[in-house]
C-alpha cells in the first residue's frame, strides 16, 4: 500500500530538517535557481520511498532515463537529476506535493514534442508521463478517455479502423497532452473546430495533491484555463475528447520545383479565394534543404474522393509530382512523419490573408535564409509551412469558452517557420534569423494592409519568450486570477512553459 499523507509529510520533515542546516538553499532564489543539487537529489529519493509499487525513478545512465527525458528535437532535452514514472493520479499528487515543499524545478512530458528549451524539460525532476496510456472509446456517449501520455498515433490507431476520429494531431509521434492544453489544430478543423473546441472534461491533479475533473459543469473556471493554458494549474492525466465518424479520406502531396513555384502560389491563392467546402483543406510546405528549394503541397479532403474539379489546378502544375490518393485517415498520419533533428526551433508569422504577392515573399525568405544558414550556421532544413483555413474557423467555440485565442472575432492563420541545424555553437545565429524572417514577413503583411500587430499566437509553435498577451490578449487576467485559486503557492512556476 502506498504511504499515507502523514508519511509523506514525516519525510519531508526529515528533508527539510537537513536542509534547513544550508540556509542558501532555502533562500528565495532556490524556486527559480538552484547551485547546488543537495534538494533535488534529496526530493528524488523521497518520491522513491512514497510512490506506488508501479511507478518508478530512473537516473542518468540507465536506459529508463534517457527514454524519460527524450524529445523529438535534440536540442529541447535537458539533462535531469532523476526522472519519474508516476503510475497513476495519487503518485501524481504526492510529487507535486514533495516538489512544492522542497520548491524543486520539474518539467512534464507527455509526447516530447516541445521545441522550447525547458518548456517539457529540466535539469531538476523530469516526470515522464508514460504510464497514463489507457484509451477507452465510450461509443454510447460519443467519447474517447485518452491517457496524458499517448501519442495521436494511438489514438487514431483505436478509432480509425472502427470508421471513427477526433479533431487531433496531424504528424506521426506528437503527444496528445501538450497539442490540446495549446488549442489544437487539426486536418478537420474547419468542420469541427479546434480540438479544445470537442474537449469534454479532463482529469487534472492540482498542485496540492488534489485529483479533480474538470468539465463545462464541474470547475468550469479550470476548464476554461486548461482549454490552451497548458499547465499552469496542475497536471492534466486525462482528456476527454468528443468522436466523430470518419471514412477514408483522399489526400497526399504535390511537389513543385522551384522554378514553377509562383505558379503555384498563384493557384494556392486561387483555391482559397474560391473553395469554401469545410472538408477541404491545404498546407503548403516551402522548404529548402541540401542546397535546393521546393514547394510541397498537401492538399485534404475528408471524404474518398473530392468534388470534380476543386484541386485540378494544383493537381495540374507543370512539373509537380503528385502523389494523392483515396486512403485511410492513418495513412495520411504517417505520410506526414516529420524528420528527426540534432537542433529545431520554430516561430510563428501570423497574417490576415493570402496573395501571390505574400507567398512569393514567403518562398523568397524559405531560400535566402535556408541558403545562408546551410553554408555559414550548420543547417540542416528550413520550412515556412503556410496553414489554409477556413475565415471562420474559430467559430465552433465562443471566446468565452476557451483561454485561447484571445479573441474568436478577429481571425489569423500561421506562418509556421522551422529551422533545423546540427552545432549547438549556432544557436544564437539561428534563433536571430528566426527572429528577422518573422519580423520581415509582419512588415511584409503590414505593407498589404492587413491587422497582424494584435493577432493571437497559437501557443504551440510560438518560440519562448514572446509577450504572454501575444498569445491570450486580455484574457491573461483571468487566467492569473484562476491560477490563484488552483495553485495559490505557485508550484506549476516550477515547471517551463508559458506561465501566467
Amino acid at each position: 500500500m502506498p504511504p499515507s499523507i502523514y508519511t509523506v509529510t514525516l519525510l519531508l520533515g526529515i528533508v527539510c530538517a537537513v536542509l534547513w542546516t544550508q540556509p542558501a538553499i532555502l533562500s528565495k532564489q532556490r524556486i527559480f535557481v538552484d547551485d547546488s543539487n543537495v534538494i533535488t537529489d534529496s526530493a528524488c529519493k523521497v518520491i522513491s520511498s512514497v510512490i506506488s509499487s508501479e511507478a518508478s525513478v530512473h537516473y542518468p545512465g540507465s536506459p529508463e532515463y534517457r527514454t524519460d527525458i527524450h524529445h523529438w528535437s535534440g536540442s529541447a532535452i535537458e539533462e535531469s537529476r532523476c526522472s519519474i514514472q508516476p503510475a497513476d493520479a495519487n503518485d501524481l499528487g504526492r510529487i507535486l506535493q514533495i516538489l512544492g515543499w522542497t520548491r524543486t524545478p520539474f518539467a512534464i512530458t507527455g509526447g516530447g514534442h516541445s521545441l522550447n528549451p525547458g518548456f517539457s524539460s529540466t535539469t531538476g525532476i523530469h516526470i515522464a508521463m508514460s504510464q497514463f496510456n489507457k484509451l477507452q472509446h465510450n461509443e454510447e456517449e460519443g467519447t474517447i478517455d485518452i491517457g496524458a501520455g499517448l501519442r495521436w498515433d494511438d489514438v487514431y490507431g483505436l478509432l480509425n479502423p472502427k470508421g471513427y476520429t477526433v479533431v487531433g494531431g496531424r504528424v506521426n509521434g506528437v503527444g496528445v497532452a501538450g497539442f490540446i492544453l495549446g488549442g489544437g489544430l487539426s486536418w478537420i478543423t474547419n468542420e469541427r473546430g479546434l480540438t479544445i473546441d470537442t474537449l469534454v472534461s479532463c482529469e487534472v491533479v492540482l498542485p496540492n495533491g488534489t485529483v479533480v475533473n474538470a468539465s463545462a459543469d464541474v470547475n468550469p473556471d479550470l476548464f476554461f484555463g486548461l482549454k490552451g493554458g497548458f499547465n499552469n494549474f496542475g497536471i492534466v492525466t486525462r482528456f476527454t475528447l468528443q468522436v466523430f465518424p470518419q471514412s477514408d479520406i483522399w489526400g497526399g502531396a504535390v511537389i513543385v520545383p522551384e522554378s514553377r513555384i509562383e505558379q503555384a502560389n498563384q493557384a494556392i491563392v486561387n483555391f482559397v479565394d474560391t473553395v469554401r467546402d469545410p472538408k477541404a483543406t491545404m498546407n503548403i510546405i516551402f522548404e529548402y534543404a541540401e542546397g535546393s528549394m521546393n514547394a510541397i503541397v498537401i492538399v485534404f479532403y475528408n471524404a474518398p474522393e473530392p468534388p470534380a474539379g476543386m484541386f485540378d489546378e494544383v493537381l495540374h502544375l507543370e512539373g509537380g509530382v503528385v502523389q494523392v490518393s483515396s486512403m485511410p485517415f492513418l495513412s495520411l498520419l504517417a505520410a506526414g512523419q516529420p524528420r528527426n533533428t540534432p537542433r529545431r526551433i520554430q516561430d510563428v508569422a501570423p497574417v490576415q490573408s493570402y496573395s501571390v504577392s505574400l507567398l512569393n515573399k514567403v518562398a523568397n525568405e524559405t531560400k535566402y535564409w535556408g541558403s545562408y544558414l546551410e553554408k555559414h550556421h550548420s543547417g540542416h532544413f528550413f520550412d515556412y509551412v503556410v496553414e489554409v483555413f477556413l475565415p471562420d474557423y474559430f467559430n465552433h467555440g465562443s471566446s468565452s469558452s476557451s483561454a485561447w485565442p484571445a479573441d474568436r472575432g478577429t481571425v489569423h492563420f500561421p506562418i509556421n517557420i522551422a529551422f533545423a541545424w546540427h552545432d549547438q555553437a549556432h544557436d544564437k545565429a539561428i534563433y536571430d534569423a528566426l527572429a528577422q524572417t518573422v519580423n520581415k514577413l509582419k512588415t511584409d503583411a503590414e505593407e498589404e494592409g492587413q491587422e497582424v500587430e494584435n493577432a493571437s499566437l497559437y501557443p504551440n509553435i510560438v518560440v519562448a519568450g514572446k509577450p504572454l498577451e501575444k498569445l491570450y490578449g486580455s484574457k491573461l487576467q483571468r487566467l492569473r486570477e484562476i491560477r490563484d485559486v488552483y495553485d495559490p503557492t505557485r508550484v506549476m512556476d516550477m515547471a517551463g512553459g508559458w506561465h501566467f
